[in-house]
């Protein structure tokens, strides 16, 4: 189940390093046809704090290529605001130094394989998912976080998906109007990460990201569906489940058992405690501009995932517990 943490969305489900582009067919066979043409996205949830108001709009991913985000709530609340807050969070470009470290790092040493690192019954699985969207490309050169790359990415190319969200066209219609954009993102613990590209192990990756596609990218779709026409209540089933861009947390089956506990593809890629410092600390950034706009500003609308939104330990329930009135859209 990929229910990635949002500071790794920018890391997984792209491009291998260093990958020959794999070979595609058609896509595959699904009873879900995706969406198309403008659609409005899930309605808004809105922060009050008297007569000030804090709109936001959960962003998702993957979505249907051919959707053209079109919402006129969001227009409207976004002609009426004074700032516009993106969280970033996730989308980090890394230097050409630590570009070059993480390639070194993921890449396996010298007579080893994909295949004498995971499960035989893991591989099968791995070999299986890739299949069934016509990729033929190897993976047995690759570290599993590659792997897992590999496997995500294959799925969203047959399928018509994309993992581009509504941040950009937000950014793009608050620039139009004339409305203040403010960018923030928590920090990537880089370091915790390198290390354990090194040192650790991304298997818990790999599980996750077969397990998402094995059913030929039918739940993939149907989230894809649901955020383009609002449906909050699917989304909120989906999201833990499909989501490329998630926080990681008790969004599943198996709650949570500490606050801030990551799942077990964040905590290897990061360690447990890097893992769920950075969780916190991303909730803690939500929270501190959150009472910055509601204090600021008589309206503002933001945009951030739309795991952190449905997270029981996120910021809405930390917002909540300040004494600010959190109306969620039905």
């Amino acid at each position: 189940m990929v229910r990635f943490c949002a500071g790794v969305v920018s890391l997984l489900f792209v491009a291998a390093p260093d990958a020959a582009e794999p070979e595609t067919t058609e896509t595959p066979t699904a009873e879900i046809v995706l969406v198309t043409g403008e659609q409005p996205g899930p309605a808004l949830w809105q922060v009050s704090s008297g007569d000030h108001d804090l709109w936001i709009l959960g962003k998702v991913a993957p979505l249907p290529a051919r959707v053209q985000w079109r919402s006129k709530q969001f227009e409207h609340v976004l002609a009426n605001s004074q700032e516009l807050l993106l969280d970033r969070t996730g989308g980090r470009r890394p230097d050409k130094q630590q570009a070059a470290a993480e390639r070194k790092a993921s890449k396996l040493p010298r007579g080893q394989t994909l295949e004498d690192l995971i499960s035989p019954e893991l591989y099968a699985r791995a070999t299986s998912a890739r299949a069934l969207f016509g990729d033929r490309s190897s993976i047995d050169k690759l570290h599993p976080f590659d792997a897992a790359n590999r496997v995500g990415m294959s799925a969203i190319r047959a399928l018509d998906l994309k993992v581009m969200t509504a941040s950009i066209e937000a950014e793009k219609l608050a620039r139009k109007a004339g409305v203040k954009v403010t960018s923030i993102a928590t920090p990537w613990p880089y370091d915790a990460y390198l290390w354990s590209l090194e040192h650790g192990s991304a298997v818990p990756c790999l599980e996750e990201a077969v397990e998402t596609v094995e059913d030929g990218g039918a739940g993939m779709l149907r989230l894809a569906n649901a955020w383009s026409v609002g449906d909050i209540e699917a989304l909120r089933q989906l999201v833990p489940l499909y989501a490329h861009e998630s926080r990681q947390l008790p969004l599943s089956d198996e709650p949570a058992t500490r606050p801030h506990e990551a799942d077990k593809c964040t905590a290897a890629l990061l360690g447990e405690q890097p893992a769920s410092d950075f969780i916190a600390a991303h909730t803690a950034l939500l929270v501190t501009e959150s009472e910055r706009v509601l204090r600021d500003n008589r309206s503002t609308i933001a945009v951030v995932s739309i795991a952190d939104l449905f997270a029981p330990d996120g910021f809405l329930a930390e917002l909540r517990q300040r004494g600010y009135e959190v109306i969620e859209p039905q």
